[in-house]
């Protein structure tokens, strides 16, 4: 059952489809997770698009997903999966993928906005990131995030770094609506098929507490982390 209120329903039909075709042709994942009664940030590892794609597909509520910024524009899309995503990991040249990636990068596109996904930048532009999740989680939304910097790794690599700017707000959902902001670390467990809820973390002070936040979060979401 949805865990959120009707005003909390933005997927739109493309994201309603997938989620639906993916469900009915691939191994269900029991959601153990217990929702703050507020907005949250899911936290969870990336593991080569497995967290993404297992997570939303089986979280029983919806999620603003963050996404590099570069997959909500059909040209960069379509040249980051034909010059990186294909043929960079595959080490062949880039116009051998030109059509998988033309198709891929246009279907990117159009699912993350039906996802309502918030683009991430990572440079001078970033507050237009902050400023689009504050905006969502004052509207009562969550939001999920997989910030590893080696996302290309699996369980057998430990989770030893995580891009952490996302904490900070934190500290500004604070200084807006007086209440401390959950970031709730999620496991995805192969062996039980399910994705596991691990203590709540808060940051209100992000210059004070982003180091050790962010510690703390890339052991949770490990499977060296505690409780694995």
């Amino acid at each position: 059952m949805e865990q959120q209120t009707r005003s909390n329903q933005f997927y739109g039909p493309f994201a309603h489809f997938v989620r639906w075709l993916l469900r009915t042709f691939s191994r269900r994942y029991e959601a153990r997770i217990t929702p703050p009664a507020q907005p949250a940030v899911y936290v969870c590892r990336h593991l080569n698009m497995h967290g993404p794609y297992t997570t939303l597909k089986w979280l029983p509520f919806q999620v603003h997903p963050f996404s590099l910024n570069v997959f909500f524009d059909d040209e960069t899309s379509v040249r980051h999966y034909r010059e990186y995503t294909f043929s960079a990991r595959k080490g062949k040249p880039a116009p051998k993928f030109s059509f998988s990636a033309w198709v891929v990068g246009k279907l990117t596109v159009r699912l993350l906005r039906s996802f309502r996904a918030i683009p991430v930048y990572r440079d001078s532009q970033s507050i237009r990131t902050v400023r689009q999740a504050l905006k969502y989680l004052e509207h009562g939304d969550n939001l999920i995030v997989w910030p590893d910097v080696h996302y290309t790794h699996t369980y057998d690599q430990p989770c030893e770094e995580i891009y952490s700017g996302f904490l900070y707000l934190g500290e500004l959902y604070k200084a807006k609506t007086g209440r401390s902001l959950p970031f709730v670390p999620l496991y995805v467990d192969d062996a039980q098929h399910a994705i596991l809820q691990r203590p709540t973390l808060y940051v209100e002070h992000f210059r004070q507490e982003q180091e050790t936040a962010a510690a703390a979060l890339a052991k949770a979401i490990d499977r060296q982390g505690d409780g694995a």
